[in-house]
């Protein structure tokens, strides 16, 4: 993501001009910053998907968690309907009630065993999708991690009695009032965990840091159910070669228009009451 538009733009145009040296048939940006893409893909000639610097905006769906200076979590689901508060309390105790406990551990005190339990939860959570699995980051990822992302990173971790160690873990990053929630895997599968770990035990951590907004991470319907408005986000793309230009133009129009119309659906899935219904800006 670019964070500073003015800044950096011109290290942006510097990438984009070595990439086109080097042979490379484009540049791809993702998950831009909302400012900086309306700037670049801003109209020229009429048009509202390629900008005066030749940057092709696609837009797709994406979650996000507004705090709307919720007190702590009783008062988050205080806007749900009764139905869905319902079974939000009896998810988290259940798990309660079968022992296990979840904090949010910055990883700087949790030390390099934390990151070696992460890539082995990890590493089983891809095998169960086999050739559909999501393997973005290799074991070097996790060695490398504690030098380099300690600051910002975070676990969210499940213990049960008995055991030091935890046995289900998520991975966030906080920074800039943001959270961010992107990896998890468990030692075992256990209902209703998965909910605990990524969404619930963060958004409470949320609430009691003062954090503005929560990513949870792409994908699963089951995120506008707890919360989580779809929204859109932007990426942004050159490609060098004028025809496949023109071609991917027109195909990111078409999939950033299904894209909106599928955001619009999981938001009718909000969990909140019709009369505290509010609607998230789109970054477009």
């Amino acid at each position: 993501a670019v964070d500073r538009p003015g800044s950096g733009m011109a290290l942006v145009e510097a990438v984009a001009e070595a990439a086109r040296d080097g042979g490379f048939s484009g540049l791809h940006l993702q998950w831009v910053e909302p400012g900086f893409a309306l700037e670049q893909a801003s109209s020229a000639g009429g048009s509202q998907n390629i900008g005066s610097g030749g940057w092709i905006a696609w837009r797709r769906q994406a979650y996000r968690w507004e705090n709307r200076g919720y007190a702590d979590f009783t008062a988050y689901l205080a806007d749900f309907s009764k139905n869905m508060r319902r079974n939000v309390g009896r998810e988290r105790a259940g798990l309660e009630a079968a022992g296990y406990r979840t904090r949010v551990v910055p990883a700087h005190e949790a030390g390099p065993e934390y990151w070696r339990l992460m890539a082995a939860y990890y590493e089983r959570t891809n095998d169960k999708f086999g050739p559909w699995a999501a393997r973005f980051l290799p074991s070097r990822f996790f060695e490398l991690a504690p030098e380099y992302l300690g600051d910002s990173a975070r676990f969210s971790a499940a213990f049960i009695p008995g055991r030091s160690e935890p046995v289900a873990l998520a991975l966030l990053f906080e920074g800039s009032m943001r959270l961010w929630g992107r990896y998890w895997g468990a030692e075992s599968d256990v209902p209703t965990l998965h909910f605990e770990t990524c969404y619930y035990r963060p958004i409470e951590y949320a609430i009691e840091r003062h954090i503005q907004s929560f990513d949870p991470g792409m994908g699963g319907h089951h995120k506008a159910r707890r919360g989580f408005h779809a929204v859109m986000a932007t990426s942004l793309h050159r490609v060098f070669e004028p025809r496949l230009s023109s071609l991917f133009t027109r195909a990111v129009a078409e999939a950033s228009e299904a894209e909106a119309a599928f955001a619009d659906q999981l938001n009718e899935e909000l969990p909140f009451r019709q009369d505290d219904r509010t609607t998230v800006p789109r970054p477009d």
